[in-house]
């Protein structure tokens, strides 16, 4: 049962938050999804630190959007920061390991945002609560409804990621 007022939502982000997801993405093919850890200590420990949050169930792609819609804000995501798994490394299907990370489902891994102004304090208890990987992505922006995605150099991809549409097997066009 959660506390009243304390539930994490979609809803909380701002222009200026820092995103962040825990553990790494992509390749849930190769059975990831069936051997996953529920990330309960971790939204816990959340609801002190994050304006936003949710899991990543239908890839970081569709999921962001989500969290952005929900919360009438868009994104900037440095597409080099994005944590990829060694599942998504491995897969020889054409896709590159970042569309894996971006674009792959059920990786149940936490979808946060943060207020600049706590993100460094954030961080630094997060590495004192956890051994588990949190990585910073990238940040929010007021362009509502608006996904970017950089590569190293700054520069906008081409690319257009999508989400995994569930029951299908697909990814959302």
């Amino acid at each position: 049962r959660v506390p009243r007022g304390r539930a994490g939502l979609r809803s909380g982000a701002s222009a200026g938050d820092g995103i962040y997801v825990t553990g790494a993405l992509g390749g849930s093919i190769l059975g990831r999804h069936a051997s996953f850890v529920p990330r309960v200590r971790e939204g816990i420990f959340l609801r002190r630190w994050a304006s936003a949050m949710m899991d990543i169930s239908d890839g970081l792609a569709a999921d962001l959007m989500r969290l952005a819609a929900a919360s009438g804000t868009g994104a900037i995501v440095d597409a080099p920061a994005i944590p990829v798994s060694a599942s998504a490394r491995r897969m020889r299907d054409g896709r590159s390991a970042i569309a894996h990370a971006v674009e792959d489902g059920e990786d149940f891994e936490l979808l946060f945002t943060v207020p600049e102004t706590r993100s460094a304090l954030f961080e630094k208890a997060w590495r004192r609560a956890f051994s588990l990987r949190c990585t910073r992505i990238g940040a929010m922006t007021d362009r509502t409804g608006v996904i970017i995605y950089r590569n190293a150099d700054g520069k906008e991809l081409s690319a257009t990621f999508r989400g995994f549409t569930h029951f299908s097997g697909k990814r959302r066009t």
